[in-house]
């Protein structure tokens, strides 16, 4: 898939409908805290899609100095992220690549890895799986995941979470046409089934295990939006 020619969302709409996430902040707050606390200093950390550079922002301020490298498969979402990056003083330890964690050089492993509102985009035909095992497979034993995503028991909390995820995009400020348009998005998604692209908490958790990850914690949930500390196993 072409994500430059048909990306998820308009690059120019990136920070607009993230503001629908509400406690946004503290979403990418709680990622930094668990790295903080797990990493020492100068750790490399894997950091997929990254594109928008929202991870990159919560991360390269940190005492810890980390490394970070980011991989997208967006050219135009990476210019966002590397714009943010040319503005602070991580650029000689930030690696910025166009592609998916498969076209990373071979034997490159990582202290610790994100996933932030990517997996909800691929099937539970085997592509959500595929796509853990291949962080995993770049991860040493014990390093810490952070992994986000849309997250609902089924299609019928979505829709009762709908208008209320929509109203609270009004309160923000975003015009109706914006604060509306993920809910239409996902609401043509799949929830049920191999083409599931939204699935429930209880089965992220059990891809996490299948792909090699041990559970620790949920750490995040707002409306739809839900994140979870893990740990390579």
């Amino acid at each position: 898939m072409d994500y430059d020619a048909a990306p998820p969302m308009p690059v120019a709409d990136y920070r607009r409908v993230q503001m629908m996430i509400p406690g946004a902040e503290a979403l990418y707050s709680c990622l930094r805290a668990v790295m903080d606390v797990s990493l020492p200093t100068g750790a490399e950390v894997l950091i997929v899609g990254a594109g928008g550079g929202r991870e990159i922002e919560a991360l390269a301020p940190s005492d810890k100095a980390y490394r970070l490298t980011g991989v997208d498969p967006s050219g135009d979402m990476l210019s966002v992220a590397r714009d943010y990056v040319a503005s602070t003083d991580a650029t000689d330890r930030t690696v910025l690549v166009k592609g998916t964690v498969n076209d990373l050089e071979h034997g490159l492993r990582f202290d610790a890895a994100t996933s932030m509102l990517v997996m909800h985009f691929f099937p539970d035909d085997g592509t959500k799986l595929d796509y853990l095992r291949a962080i995993r497979r770049r991860l040493r034993p014990g390093a810490p995941y952070v992994h986000a995503d849309v997250s609902a028991a089924d299609r019928a909390m979505f829709a009762r979470l709908s208008p209320v995820v929509e109203a609270h995009g009004g309160l923000v400020g975003l015009p109706p046409e914006v604060a509306g348009a993920p809910g239409r998005h996902i609401g043509q998604m799949a929830f049920d089934g191999p083409k599931a692209l939204v699935v429930p908490e209880r089965r992220t958790l059990e891809l996490f295990e299948e792909a090699g990850f041990r559970p620790v914690a949920p750490i995040f949930r707002s409306l739809w939006y839900a994140a979870w500390w893990a740990e390579a196993v």
